[in-house]
């Protein structure tokens, strides 16, 4: 019964929508993990390898060799990483926020044409 009405309320260009909104904070919520996961190995240069018995930083220094790397550059790299993030997060916003302003637009013209 509350499907049938919820089908009634909302259209096919409306689920688009909510399935686009749905997909950004997914990927927005994949984001959000590589950045506190992207700590690690700074954590591993910073306390001179004491971290490198966790099976997570021994899998993440033997896939980018990171030994070689110096703590300017991995910092330099995790500030790039960073910045890409919010700038793809920043865009990800903006499409929701308006996206649910354009929803919210057709349904008061909705509500309205059938008071």
């Amino acid at each position: 019964m509350i499907l049938k009405s919820l089908n009634n309320l909302v259209d096919r260009n409306d689920k688009k929508f909510f399935f686009v909104i749905f997909l950004s904070i997914a990927i927005s919520a994949i984001l959000e993990t590589i950045s506190i996961a992207i700590f690690l190995p700074l954590f591993d240069v910073i306390f001179g390898g004491q971290l490198s018995d966790n099976y997570l930083i021994k899998n993440f220094n033997n896939f980018f060799n990171t030994e070689n790397y110096s703590l300017t550059l991995l910092i330099f790299i995790i500030v790039m990483i960073f910045i890409f993030k919010n700038l793809i997060y920043l865009f990800l916003i903006y499409v929701k926020m308006k996206l649910i302003n354009i929803f919210a637009e057709k349904k008061k013209v909705f509500f309205y044409r059938h008071i």
